[in-house]
């Protein structure tokens, strides 16, 4: 089930039915945050 979709500019963004909890800037920031960190040990896995 898609309760938030990721756009480069903007982060996650929740969609119309995404759960209130999922919402909160502290949980879209936590989100973001361990996309950013998974996408560096990702980089750093395959340099």
């Amino acid at each position: 089930e898609v309760t938030l979709i990721y756009r480069k500019k903007e982060g996650f963004v929740p969609l119309q039915w995404t759960y209130p909890d999922y919402r909160t800037p502290v949980a879209l920031d936590f989100f973001n945050s361990v996309r950013t960190k998974l996408l560096a040990e990702s980089r750093y896995r395959t340099a």
